[in-house]
């Protein structure tokens, strides 16, 4: 499956975009990543919070996706930046692979530029999505 359109549920959307101020305001280094996080959230399809289908990606899911290229299988949490642990697999949304996620849909491959490359994954299944299980106040 090609890369679509990005679903943000329109609680994610209001919090992201203060993610996005904040995060200029302080002169955060990676100024790209900013950017082309507040460019995604310009050109995401907005659903409402309550309306969010279930296999979407958003703020506080937890994935699972698939790398390519080793076939290797990882699971995180997309979290907002103050909640980030690297230990615990909770992936900031400023970070490369948290923004390539963000409003993804299971069954979707993903071409991602990290350091090392270029890297293909596919999100496998949503975990624990919010929104699915009633809660809308994360």
């Amino acid at each position: 499956m090609k890369n679509q359109a990005k679903y943000v549920t329109d609680f994610d959307l209001t919090r992201l975009k203060e993610v996005v101020k904040f995060s200029r305001d302080l002169g955060e280094k990676e100024e790209s990543t900013t950017r082309t996080l507040e460019n995604e959230l310009n050109n995401a399809e907005t659903v409402k919070h309550k309306n969010t289908p279930p296999d979407v990606i958003n703020m506080n899911s937890e994935v699972v996706y698939k790398d390519m290229a080793t076939r290797r299988k990882e699971s995180l949490a997309l979290v907002f930046p103050n909640h980030a642990d690297s230990e615990m697999k909770k992936i900031s949304v400023l970070s490369p692979i948290g923004r390539a996620l963000l409003g993804r849909r299971v069954g979707e491959i993903i071409k991602l530029q990290v350091l090392a490359g270029m890297r293909r994954l596919k999100v496998e299944k949503i975990k624990y999505q919010p929104e699915a299980v009633g809660n809308f106040s994360i």
